[in-house]
């Protein structure tokens, strides 16, 4: 694994071989990590409570009940 800080802060960390995205965190909100849900071979034992980017969201994506949205990353 290899990380890199992006132009806001986020610490991105992606596979040093291959070049894919892992997770993204940020020091200003420590309790939250993004998965690249590509990373996961099966349905994660808890369910995500957040869901970013929402305003792009494929039509054919549905939302995820109960989660809370932004349109954007925060």
């Amino acid at each position: 694994m290899r990380n890199y800080e992006d132009n806001v802060s986020n610490l991105r960390t992606f596979c040093g071989k291959c070049g894919s995205p892992l997770f993204i965190s940020n020091p200003n909100h420590a309790n939250v990590i993004i998965v690249a849900s590509g990373t996961l071979d099966d349905a994660p034992e808890k369910r995500p409570n957040v869901e970013f980017h929402c305003k792009r969201r494929a039509g054919w994506l549905g939302e995820i009940e109960g989660a809370t949205r932004f349109e954007g990353v925060f």
